[in-house]
């Protein structure tokens, strides 16, 4: 079985190899060409945002724009709040309207199941974030333990301008952290 792209650094990796050695595959892995992987500083969010000043201004600039177009908010569907799957249909119309297209058979069945799963392990999140009350960008992640993975983003192509799939990345990585 060979397993492209995976990040070497990723403790999650490892462990999913390691899992299918144990049930009989030979596994090959091919870490991707860069790591994308951002180690979390132990202050928290305050501490994250330091790190990576430059992207938060820019999400601040981005957050600003969005905000000239009516109030921004994000809604967080998971672990604590509303099952991740009730966000998912929001998610789908997006993906419709970004550069992505229509999310067609058999990804959608895939994505809406994995969503189902984990969310049932409490493993998944789901936000939507929307500008004066019309969704604007969502993204999926998964969390293993201390790893969390952003699995996939989609936006309205006509918010493109506002950088609505970063904002909404960032909008994660806040409450991620925030809930330890």
């Amino acid at each position: 079985l060979s397993l492209p792209g995976l990040p070497s650094r990723d403790p999650s990796s490892t462990a999913l190899a390691e899992a299918l050695q144990r049930n009989g595959y030979d596994v090959v892995r091919h870490p991707g060409p860069e790591e994308c992987l951002a180690p979390i500083a132990p202050g928290g969010w305050n501490e994250h945002r330091r790190a990576f000043k430059k992207y938060d201004r820019t999400v601040k600039n981005f957050s600003n724009k969005a905000a000239r177009l009516g109030v921004v908010t994000t809604e967080h569907y998971g672990p604590g709040g509303r099952p991740p799957i009730e966000g998912f249909e929001s998610y789908v119309a997006l993906h419709a309207l970004g550069w992505k297209g229509p999310l067609r058979e058999p990804m959608l069945s895939h994505r809406r199941e994995l969503l189902q799963r984990a969310g049932a392990r409490g493993m998944a999140h789901l936000f939507v974030m929307r500008v004066a009350d019309v969704p604007a960008a969502a993204i999926i992640w998964f969390r293993i333990g201390a790893v969390a993975i952003a699995y996939s983003t989609v936006y309205d192509q006509r918010l493109a301008a506002l950088s609505a799939g970063t904002i909404v990345m960032w909008q994660a990585h806040e409450a991620l952290l925030e809930s330890g």
